[in-house]
């Protein structure tokens, strides 16, 4: 019986460990994933109003895409690239209107958390 029983612990043992190693390394390629598609998010963001934008307010691109999920994020470009007030926006990028007025803005009130957060830390 205490055979069995210690061929019982190692089995078990060696699953935990085996769990505990395919955990770390799907954690690690989710990681390298996930920074992959962040990586290709600040390309797309490079192209658009919204880095001009982002300068502007004085908030840095690695922490605007940190602030937010990915399906968050493509939204947001998604709403940049397809925005039909870019008058409005050029004026206030080119400091036409002096107002922190972003309502014309489909991203204002993510720039404005994310400034507010810069602000309270």
């Amino acid at each position: 019986m205490n055979l069995l029983a210690g061929i019982y612990l190692l089995i078990i043992v060696g699953l935990v460990f085996y769990t505990g190693i395919r955990l770390v390394a799907l954690i690690g390629a989710n990681y390298l994933a996930g920074r992959r598609v962040k990586e290709a998010f600040a390309e797309r963001i490079k192209m658009l109003r919204l880095n001009r934008m982002l300068k502007k307010r004085q908030i840095a691109p690695a922490d605007y895409l940190h602030r937010f999920s990915v399906p968050n994020l493509e939204q947001q470009i998604r709403a940049c690239e397809s925005c039909l007030k870019t008058t409005d926006c050029d004026r206030f990028l080119s400091g036409e209107t002096s107002d922190g007025d972003l309502t014309f803005c489909p991203n204002g009130k993510n720039l404005s958390a994310v400034e507010m957060m810069h602000v309270s830390s």
